[in-house]
């Protein structure tokens, strides 16, 4: 999605969504069977349904002081869009172009 962008171009249209910090974070409670350490092409391997890494956006208070508290939105938490909706401005219901493109690559990283 990156790839026709020059650099220097912001990475989202929708200007709040600039002002956020991705990061992932990983979900410890995956664990992987004895059994299933050498061969992951077996489909009895038992791992945990839980993924091991989610995505999130801190949405900082204040850009300038990040460290000072804002919001966290998990991608696949329950009521996320309602959560982007309120924080970075992503309509669901009357979605712009611009609105459309960001949110399929926020879908996308998730």
């Amino acid at each position: 999605m990156t790839r026709k962008q020059k650099s220097g171009d912001p990475l989202f249209k929708i200007a709040s969504l600039n002002r956020v910090i991705i990061f992932k974070y990983p979900n410890f409670k995956v664990e992987v069977s004895d059994a299933a350490a050498a061969n992951f092409t077996n489909k009895d391997a038992s791992l945990s349904d839980d993924r091991p890494v989610e995505t999130a956006l801190y949405i900082p208070n204040d850009e300038e002081r990040p460290h000072e508290g804002g919001y966290a939105v998990y991608l696949r938490q329950k009521y996320a869009k309602k959560l982007l909706q309120r924080y970075v401005w992503i309509s669901q219901n009357d979605m712009t172009d611009e609105m459309k493109r960001d949110f399929s690559f926020l879908q996308t990283i998730r």
